[in-house]
């Protein structure tokens, strides 16, 4: 063998064996990439998981209302069901809770009505003019402006 080849020998053989030292790194780099993308993928789905668990009772509300909506216009539902979505007729509208009696302050001030009281720039009487004395449905009694007296009135007050 002549002696100029076997430095050449030397430096194919040692270059070999960088390429394949890089080769195995390359496919340790391109593994820990793939657990680092399969580790991401699962937290991900679990955070999703997780985002969905806590809006289903938002959901669900959404839908009971969406359904008493459409019970009142008597409108059917359409629900998702095994077969896909299918309209079903809606159930009847849940009968509203008795009314209790209300005192005037319940009732609200009428519109237009300006404050009053000793902190009010018109004064304690509002400025409304005379004050007349009405009954509220639950027996108690309060000095209101004439000028909103018929909006109290019309809710059931009387005058005394």
């Amino acid at each position: 063998m002549p002696a100029i080849a076997i430095p050449l020998i030397i430096s194919a053989g040692a270059s070999i064996a960088k390429a394949k030292l890089a080769s195995n790194a390359a496919k340790k780099a391109a593994q820990t990439q793939e657990a680092a993308g399969d580790r991401a993928l699962g937290f991900q789905t679990q955070a999703y998981q997780q985002q969905r668990a806590d809006f289903a009772p938002y959901a669900q509300a959404g839908q009971a209302s969406l359904a008493n909506l459409t019970a009142m216009g008597q409108q059917p539902v359409v629900s998702r069901g095994p077969n896909g979505y299918q309209p079903t007729r809606p159930p009847a509208p849940a009968p509203m809770p008795a009314a209790s009696p209300m005192t005037l302050n319940q009732i609200g001030p009428a519109s237009g009505a300006r404050p009053r009281g000793p902190m009010s720039p018109m004064g304690p009487d509002g400025g409304d003019g005379p004050m007349v004395q009405l009954r509220a449905p639950d027996g108690s009694v309060q000095a209101v402006p004439a000028t909103v007296a018929p909006h109290y009135l019309a809710r059931g007050a009387v005058r005394v």
